[in-house]
């Protein structure tokens, strides 16, 4: 099952040296004009493995939830053009399918966090902080 929990807790966690190593964790940007142009591989997010009714309903959780109150577990000051990258990892119910890699990608547009569509070759950005995703999946 790879619908979401109805608890998100966005941690810092101190003691985790790099959070890109992890299977379910958030990176927070801030708009910064870059002067290089990023090229590679691409590695699209596996959404189509878990179902587009799935994908749809976690990107729509995870905005409700974000958008409650505060899910990170330290105060923040959030600005207009945040952005907020969750990234989880889910193993699908089929035995022949692989673990499917998943990207939530959120703006704050100074008011609430509104959904937007992951763009990994946006350079235009600076990593702010980061953490492990806690109670990413529900049970069964």
């Amino acid at each position: 099952m790879c619908k979401i929990s109805d608890k998100l807790k966005l941690c810092t966690c101190n003691q985790i040296e790099d959070i890109f190593d992890l299977k379910h964790h958030w990176r927070l940007y801030q708009f910064e004009e870059s002067k290089f142009r990023l090229v590679g591989e691409l590695m699209p997010p596996q959404k189509f493995m878990i179902g587009k009714n799935d994908n749809r309903y976690n990107h729509e959780k995870l905005r409700e939830m974000l958008n409650e109150g505060n899910c990170f577990d330290f105060d923040i000051k959030l600005t207009k053009g945040d952005i907020l990258e969750i990234h989880l990892t889910c193993e699908p119910d089929r035995n022949d399918v692989e673990e499917a890699f998943l990207v939530y990608q959120f703006v704050f547009n100074g008011r609430k966090w509104v959904k937007e569509k992951h763009d990994p070759f946006d350079s235009n950005r600076a990593l702010k902080n980061g953490g492990i995703v806690l109670n990413s999946f529900s049970e069964g």
